[in-house]
């Protein structure tokens, strides 16, 4: 593959290429690659399946976890990147099921409707059915509307969340409490990216008097437990999502009850209003005061007078508008996949290594804007998902308490990106942007591993054709996966 054949980076990405499209079953008509893709093994069973991305990677979680308290000031581990990673990953996932799911195009009275045009003349003259050029636009309404949903959700969860934990260090069952800090997958989408705008978030939770919730510290852990790597499904543990049931009145998972739960008909005439915007807030209310409803439908139609444009907070909209932002970057990290890769590990390692420098041009630049490369600010926004731990260690390894605006235009942030990479090659003597593709993460992992301790250099064309089938078997992996066929086995 493209190891074999040239250490030239230009001619490693074409050859990769090349190879993805044979496995794929594409080939150019003018070329005759010699590399073939290699038959693997399939799995018989969920047994012999391949573990990707590898436990080992998330097993120093549990330590982190109950240490973070006593570690205010460290960086983020190459545990909590990869967990990071993987509820990127759920969120894309969630986004995706939600534009794909015709049961809700029904919830929201989403449906086609085929218009009609005449065509010939005199004998031949007929009716001629046509498609609704509109549907496919239409369809794109509902994330904006679950998105708008899953904010007052995560609005009513953070106060009674922040009330538990209040209550819980009076009475010395913190522990317990902290269970409920995970949350539906849609709340917790909002709630991470509340986080990643500090000062908005600092001052949200002053406003509130949200004290509590503000020093927790992220669920990573949970996180991890509540994600299925095999298709980055989410699910509560049934304890959680009882407490959240009970605590909010709202449905644990909001897509599911979206789809999957009856309602009433004065609720679903609401419903199949919104995407319309005809509904009016007096039909809202006066649905809520009139009619006889569910605990869970009145607590969910709550929701809907809230968003709706005539009762809608600014606050609202801010929140809907950092998670619409933020998935440029998710959608960033999804193409990259470095939850697949075999370079996994090192990628992290490496990415939390060159972020604990950009902190430090922070502190020696104090008047620059500085930019992050794709890898540091993975690292980065990992980093400020735990507030407490965030503003403690960016005083002492910046200087100061650093935030992050991810509002800041593109002509801005390539001039910043331009300076940050002059100031990184000055004071540490390396290159800014590096590819952090599978090839080349691959190929760096197996050249700066632990000293050998004087021995021997290694065969470099071993080492080249090792890792060459590695990154061939783990997208063979992949491609099976997404084609949801049996997983290939080594060996």
């Amino acid at each position: 593959m493209a190891l074999t054949v040239t250490h030239d980076q230009e001619a490693l990405h074409s050859a990769s290429i090349q190879a993805m499209n044979i496995m794929r079953g594409k080939r150019s008509w003018y070329s005759t690659p010699s590399w073939q893709a290699p038959a693997f093994k399939t799995a018989y069973s969920k047994a012999q399946e391949p573990t990707i991305p590898a436990l080992s990677v998330f097993q120093p979680l549990g330590d982190v976890q109950a240490k973070s308290s006593a570690e205010g000031e460290r960086l983020p581990s190459v545990a909590e990147c990869a967990v990071h990673l993987e509820l990127l990953q759920a969120i894309h996932q969630l986004r995706v099921d939600v534009l794909r799911s015709t049961e809700l195009d029904s919830t929201f009275g989403i449906i086609p409707n085929p218009g009609t045009v005449t065509r010939g003349w005199g004998r031949r003259r007929r009716q001629i059915k046509v498609k609704d050029a509109t549907f496919a636009i239409r369809r794109k309404e509902k994330w904006p509307l679950f998105l708008d949903l899953a904010v007052v959700r995560f609005q009513t969860w953070i106060q009674k969340v922040d009330s538990l934990l209040g209550a819980a260090q009076s009475d010395g069952t913190t522990a317990e409490a902290e269970a409920d800090l995970l949350p539906p997958l849609d709340i917790l989408m909002v709630w991470h990216s509340f986080l990643l705008n500090p000062k908005l978030y600092q001052q949200y939770c002053e406003q509130h008097g949200l004290k509590n919730v503000r020093e927790a510290a992220f669920p990573w852990l949970r996180i991890y437990n509540s994600i299925n790597p095999a298709d980055w499904s989410f699910t509560l543990h049934p304890d959680a999502a009882s407490r959240f049931q009970t605590a909010t009145r709202l449905a644990p998972d909001l897509l599911e009850y979206l789809t999957k739960r009856g309602f009433s008909s004065p609720l679903l005439a609401i419903l199949q209003k919104f995407p319309t915007r005809t509904v009016t807030l007096g039909e809202v209310s006066s649905t809520l005061a009139y009619h006889i409803l569910r605990d869970d439908e009145s607590a969910f139609l709550r929701c809907c007078r809230d968003i709706h444009p005539n009762s809608r907070t600014i606050t609202t909209t801010q929140l809907a508008d950092a998670v619409q932002r933020q998935f440029s970057f998710v959608e960033k990290m999804e193409r990259a996949l470095w939850i697949r890769s075999p370079a996994l590990e090192g990628t992290l390692q490496r990415a939390v290594d060159r972020y604990s420098k950009f902190l430090k041009l922070f502190k020696w630049y104090p008047n620059t804007m500085l930019v992050p490369t794709l890898d540091i600010d993975l690292v980065w926004h990992t980093h400020q998902c735990s507030p407490s731990r965030y503003r403690t260690a960016t005083i002492k390894h910046a200087g100061r308490f650093i935030d992050h605006d991810d509002k800041i235009g593109k002509p801005t942030l390539d001039s910043g990106l331009d300076k940050t990479e002059q100031l990184f090659r000055i004071r540490f003597g390396k290159e800014y942007f590096v590819c952090n593709c599978w090839d080349c993460e691959a190929i760096l992992s197996s050249v700066t591993g632990p000293s050998r301790n004087g021995e021997a250099q290694p065969d470099m064309d071993a080492v080249a054709q090792k890792v060459s089938d590695e990154i061939v078997y783990y997208k063979a992996v992949e491609l099976a996966r997404r084609a949801k066929k049996p997983l290939p086995i080594q060996g």
